[in-house]
């Protein structure tokens, strides 16, 4: 159903971070992460729904997610460590140099979203990740906006103000608008309704992103950091993820799915690895570079997928024990 989806929202991030990161003056990582935000709220909305609703069934609906997304993340955060050191990799990701300190956030996750505020900007061992971070705050989050009445409509309300506030730059657009989840989360809590097929408030949400983007074009503000891309993100991926949710799974779209997530973490190794081998490079593009680039991304996702992920994945499956939702949403 998403599979296909995710992999071309991989794949943008991939490419996005190898010098061709903008179509019409558009960040497409930017646009592509926001799309990864809109299937997460739908798809962790029906985790819940089906597996994990009620209070009991939240510490499962944390290990799920644990298993889902820590095998392979810490498989890559370890070749990431080895060829920082034996490879002397140079990037400003990298720059502040290895401590105990900055390791420990590349392992806990959550803090490479913060990183804005801690010592972590400048050794960032799989750098797309501060999204993970996000990812796993809104994970912290949905199973008690789902349980508790109204509290997603109130999450979606008070988000909608932070990132209101962020676009016409009261608060940092950048910060507030785009990596923390106060002004994020209406994003996620989207797709989240879409799940739930709750059109009405679908609309209203979307009328409102409208009405603030014809404001903010109006005042000028519409070039801030990843204002026009979280608008492009939205118009793009929702209208996609409602198309794509009517259609019924198969084969070769979960085959793409699965890899996804590899080709998201292990794209920055194989830049580092060619990086490397080719000290004096000018500029990393080329048709060469990029096919090589993305053939090996896609194979390491897939050994991620089937050679790590693939034995947690069936001990989630033992983990999910169908329920009827006895909350309502």
């Amino acid at each position: 159903m998403f599979g296909t989806f995710r992999f071309l929202l991989a794949c943008t991030v991939a490419i996005g971070h190898i010098g061709y990161a903008a179509l019409l003056n558009i960040s497409t990582p930017v646009t592509a992460v926001i799309g990864f935000y809109l299937i997460s709220g739908y798809v962790m909305t029906g985790l819940i729904r089906n597996y994990y609703m009620g209070l009991p069934s939240v510490p499962k609906f944390y290990l799920d997610r644990l298993l889902r997304i820590y095998p392979q993340y810490v498989f890559f955060l370890c070749v990431s460590l080895v060829l920082f050191f034996f490879l002397k990799v140079e990037d400003p990701h990298l720059s502040s140099g290895f401590n105990l300190q900055r390791l420990s956030y590349n392992l806990l996750i959550i803090p490479l979203d913060f990183y804005m505020f801690l010592d972590a900007s400048g050794f960032l061992l799989i750098p797309p990740t501060w999204s993970l971070g996000l990812e796993v705050c809104f994970y912290l989050l949905i199973p008690f906006l789902l349980m508790m009445t109204r509290a997603r409509a109130l999450g979606i309300i008070i988000s909608l103000f932070i990132f209101t506030l962020a676009t016409f730059n009261v608060v940092d657009s950048d910060v507030w608008g785009y990596r923390l989840v106060p002004g994020t989360l209406y994003v996620f809590l989207l797709g989240s309704l879409l799940y739930d097929q709750q059109l009405r408030s679908i609309r209203y949400v979307l009328v409102y992103l409208a009405v603030l983007m014809v404001l903010v074009m109006a005042v000028g503000e519409i070039r801030l950091p990843h204002t026009i891309e979280i608008y492009v993100g939205i118009s793009i991926g929702f209208p996609l993820l409602y198309v794509l949710s009517k259609r019924r799974k198969n084969k070769y779209d979960d085959l793409l799915g699965n890899i996804s997530y590899g080709v998201f973490l292990s794209h920055y190794l194989v830049r580092w690895f060619y990086q490397a081998i080719y000290p004096h490079y000018l500029k990393l593009t080329g048709t060469e570079f990029v096919l090589f680039y993305l053939v090996c991304s896609i194979a390491l996702g897939a050994f991620g997928y089937y050679a790590i992920e693939l034995p947690f994945l069936r001990l989630r499956k033992q983990m999910r024990v169908p329920r009827i939702a006895c909350f309502s949403p």
